[in-house]
């Protein structure tokens, strides 16, 4: 019984125990109840089969849809035909968010390169080696490197994201979120 609930339908659904009683008994239910005279509603059989009323209206639901196929005509458009997988909305970025994007990091980078020629001595170093890096050094690396405790290299690395939001925040506004 498990596998026929489970492969009822093509996709498959989460069910309660509630649900699976229902599955197999209401049908039979409804047409007791239209034998005996009684209008089969789905608080009557709700209060029959000891579950939810609104247990029973998705269950008739359900079992009364059939599958329906993502490319499946659902109209014409344009002069073709218009499937419903052409109509579901899509995962992945929008074309105009993708241009968004790449626009603002652009300027993120251009903005980055202006504010590192304002830096010197250690600043350049912990900026590409630690803020800007792909693989950043670790704050004992670069403490080793400058012959400086990792907890200064962490002070001036505080101070100069410091700079570089107050930078960032003067050349691009609101343009950019920084956290």
């Amino acid at each position: 019984m498990r596998f026929i609930l489970n492969n009822w339908r093509l996709v498959k659904l989460g069910t309660t125990q509630a649900q699976r009683k229902l599955f197999f008994n209401l049908s039979k239910e409804k047409a007791r109840l239209t034998a005996m005279g009684v209008e089969p509603t789905h608080a009557e059989i709700a209060k029959r089969l000891n579950v939810e009323e609104s247990d029973v209206s998705e269950m008739d639901k359900r079992l009364a849809r059939s599958d329906a196929s993502l490319d499946a005509s659902v109209g014409e458009g344009e002069g073709r035909t218009v499937s419903r997988l052409e109509l579901m909305p899509s995962p992945g970025d929008t074309p105009d968010q993708i241009a968004e994007d790449a626009e603002l990091s652009g300027m993120l980078q251009a903005r980055l390169g202006e504010f590192r020629t304002t830096l010197s001595g250690k600043d350049v170093v912990i900026f590409d080696k630690r803020v800007v890096a792909d693989e950043p050094l670790t704050l004992q690396e670069l403490g080793d490197e400058f012959g400086v405790s990792r907890e200064r290299v962490r002070q001036l690395e505080a101070r100069l994201t410091g700079k570089l939001r107050d930078y960032l925040t003067q050349t691009l506004g609101d343009a950019v979120e920084l956290s």
